[in-house]
């Protein structure tokens, strides 16, 4: 497994987003690579929120809503 080429591959799958569809094609690429080379890989599901960064947004505001109101 050439590293430089793994990582070619890798960067193939562009836009991956945490626990989106192309993030999942590229676990399963790896795992069949990995496979290939007669070592035992899974992929196993992952639930994601992907509004995460809005909550954090909005918790940080009134972090600093609170802090500038004393």
């Amino acid at each position: 497994m050439d590293p430089t080429e793994e990582t070619a591959a890798l960067a193939a799958f562009a836009e991956r987003r945490p626990g989106g569809e192309i993030e999942r094609r590229a676990a399963l690429h790896l795992a069949g690579r990995l496979g290939a080379l007669g070592r035992a890989a899974e992929v196993e599901p992952f639930r994601f929120n992907h509004r995460w960064a809005l909550a954090q947004a909005a918790a940080a505001g009134l972090a600093v809503s609170a802090a500038s109101s004393r």
